[in-house]
């Protein structure tokens, strides 16, 4: 699961996030070599942040309350490996 806040309203909606996704995808994944997808659960009011995933090739699965989480409705995100991200989608 991927995660990250901007601080700096300054900085939002300047790429900051696409380009932290570009960098932490391919770390997370020398890290963790057997993982098949990794997800992100943003807020569905935080349009930045669904924009820099859908940027940075995560597929929009599903959108849904998530009542832990406190803030109302979540897109769910998933970047799949090739054909596992099809499958989880039922694409295939």
């Amino acid at each position: 699961m991927i995660d990250a806040l901007i601080g700096e309203p300054k900085l939002v909606g300047k790429g900051v996030g696409t380009a932290l996704l570009k960098h932490a995808v391919p770390r997370v994944l020398e890290r963790f070599p057997d993982a098949t997808r990794i997800l992100a659960a943003p807020a569905a009011a935080n349009v930045a942040a669904c924009r820099a995933l859908e940027k940075g090739e995560f597929a929009l699965v599903e959108e849904l309350e998530l009542p832990k989480a406190g803030r109302g409705t979540s897109r769910v995100y998933v970047l799949g490996l090739s054909r596992l991200c099809d499958e989880a989608v039922g694409v295939v």
